[in-house]
């Protein structure tokens, strides 16, 4: 990795934290290729302790591509159509039909002849126990078939 980020293996085979590095600030050309070869290897990176405004967060997330536009604009965050909310609490999501959008597996558009490559997500506000989010290695699935 780049000089001051650390990737540690955890969880499943498959995730790995990056440790030292703010994801608010623009990164060198060498620390983005070396994130994109964090995701390769791992498939999911976990960075813990980032404050994000929504600025930034976008910002991040285009680091790694142009980032697919919802069509349901009524979930996105005002002013950021790139953003799309998930979970069962806030504004855009007190209406029934979308109160539990979490439940879905569909935001990352797997469903799509042409899903998505980087699916990120951003806890604003997590319960003290339980509402865990939850990440599948199809990849490894596939191998014992």
């Amino acid at each position: 990795m780049s000089a001051g980020i650390e990737t540690v293996p955890c969880g499943p085979g498959y995730v790995a934290e990056i440790r030292r590095y703010d994801c608010s600030r623009a990164p060198d050309p060498a620390t983005v290729a070396s994130l994109f070869r964090a995701l390769y290897r791992h498939r999911v990176l976990v960075f813990r302790d980032q404050s994000l405004d929504p600025d930034a967060y976008e910002a991040f997330g285009r680091l790694w591509g142009e980032p697919f536009l919802e069509p349901y604009d009524n979930l996105t965050l005002a002013g950021h159509p790139a953003i799309m909310q998930v979970g069962n609490v806030g504004a855009a999501l007190e209406p029934e039909e979308f109160r539990n959008g979490a439940a879905f597996w569909h935001t990352d558009r797997a469903y799509a002849a042409d899903p998505n490559a980087v699916t990120m997500l951003y806890c604003i506000d997590a319960p003290a126990s339980g509402g865990a989010t939850r990440f599948t290695d199809l990849v490894q699935a596939y191998q014992p078939l």
